[in-house]
């Protein structure tokens, strides 16, 4: 089955997968865009990502989990550093794997706070409950020249939550990166590329499957990247020891 449609400015598409810019969806078009400079730079803070079974250096990362409530549109930061993943979901670097914690400054910072309540208050009206448990994956993905960069090195997948949202803060010499939306027999719905700071896609994981293809340096001589903050909304995630 053929890709359907590269999606690029329409907001939805179905009840499923949203796409825009969190410009327009979430400060209804007024935000700093000197807000927005300062909270990419953070993503120069990250570590490499030790866990590819691929052994590959093609990614940094930091970790957090809140919690979120919506009666008092409140978010806690848990101070959690283990992030848990069953194999059922991620068969490639599935398992427990720790994380040094996302930077206090930037989850507190107005940017981010309104972005992750914005997107916490529809999921759960959505899911009809009055908290979320929320996971952030502040990642950057590397495309060197002769080495490609894996955004998704566990190939078509679900992450087993009920909603999750992509979110790019950065995206330099770069080619590569289009994610692809499938249905839930693996066939290709959609694609859409992120490329300004902002844009985004959410789904509601139950209804999907997705991917992202690799990445690679744009002009073959410095290394590009990838900046995205995964954000993954659950009523409740399994956890390793349950």
């Amino acid at each position: 089955m053929p890709i359907i449609k590269e999606i690029s400015t329409e907001p939805v598409l179905g009840r499923s997968v949203w796409v825009g810019n969190c410009i327009q969806e979430v400060f209804e078009g007024a935000c700093d865009s000197n807000a927005i400079a300062i909270a990419a730079t953070s993503w120069a803070d990250l570590d490499a990502d030790n866990y590819l079974r691929d052994g590959g250096r093609y990614r940094r990362r930091r970790y957090a989990e809140l919690a979120y409530d919506l009666h008092t549109s409140s978010l806690t930061d848990l101070k959690r550093n283990e992030f848990f993943q069953s194999n059922a979901y991620n068969h490639v670097n599935g398992g427990t794997r720790r994380f040094r914690l996302i930077d206090d400054a930037f989850l507190q910072s107005p940017l981010i706070q309104k972005i992750l309540k914005h997107f916490s208050h529809r999921f759960a009206t959505a899911l009809g409950v009055a908290s979320l448990e929320l996971f952030l994956h502040q990642v950057r993905i590397l495309g060197e020249p002769g080495i490609n960069g894996l955004p998704t090195p566990e190939g078509i997948h679900k992450d087993g939550v009920d909603f999750s949202c992509q979110v790019l803060f950065g995206r330099h010499n770069l080619s590569g990166g289009k994610s692809i939306i499938y249905d839930n027999e693996k066939n290709p719905l959609m694609t859409a590329t992120m490329l300004e700071p902002l844009d985004f896609y959410c789904f509601r994981d139950p209804d999907i499957y997705h991917a992202v293809t690799p990445v690679a340096s744009e002009d073959g001589i410095k290394t590009g990247t990838r900046d995205i903050l995964g954000i993954e909304f659950c009523v409740r995630r399994e956890r390793a020891e349950s």
